[in-house]
């Protein structure tokens, strides 16, 4: 496996949080969510070493689809596939013989509603992860920064600030 991939295994980037990388790797492993394949870990972290993106992220992305909601992709990507190739819509076949049918008897839909659903998803995971890896640095460098401030406050010893006392009958500053 290290010659066909070589140093790319090693790289840093393929496993810790690096922006560019963690945007890549979610929209790999999106996009390859969204095809009815199975084992879609495996084709998304091949890609991922591939295109240096992060690994972690792009097997955690194929998690979007899963046995609960696979079946409501599946039924959308085959509407979408109907739509964009002209034929209206596949309701009324579909409620007739059921998705598992259509699937297997015309699978142009599928294949063509997952491709481009795939490619859909996958940009808005791109960006998405690029917003929100900014948004979690930035609210990890305030917490430092307060966690800093904190301890800095705690080190320091306290200074008694002399005031007077209005009930008191003498002044503590003499």
């Amino acid at each position: 496996m290290h010659r066909r991939l070589g140093d790319r295994l090693i790289d840093h980037k393929l496993w810790q949080p690096d922006r560019e990388a963690v945007a890549r790797g979610l929209a790999i492993g999106t996009f390859f969510s969204m095809l009815p394949v199975p084992m879609q870990m495996l084709p998304a972290a091949v890609t991922s070493i591939l295109a240096r993106a992060n690994v972690p992220c792009a097997i955690v992305a194929c998690w979007i689809t899963n046995p609960v909601t696979a079946p409501v992709f599946l039924v959308l990507q085959i509407q979408i596939g109907f739509y964009l190739l002209g034929k209206g819509t596949g309701w009324r076949y579909m409620l007739e013989h059921g998705a598992w049918d259509l699937m297997l008897k015309v699978p142009l839909p599928l294949v063509v509603g997952a491709l481009v659903s795939g490619v859909v998803f996958a940009g808005i995971a791109y960006f998405c992860g690029l917003g929100v890896f900014d948004w979690l640095t930035a609210f990890l460098a305030r917490n430092a920064k307060r966690r800093q401030t904190l301890l800095e406050n705690r080190a320091q010893p306290k200074q008694e600030i002399a005031t007077k006392d209005p009930l008191s009958p003498h002044d503590p500053r003499s």
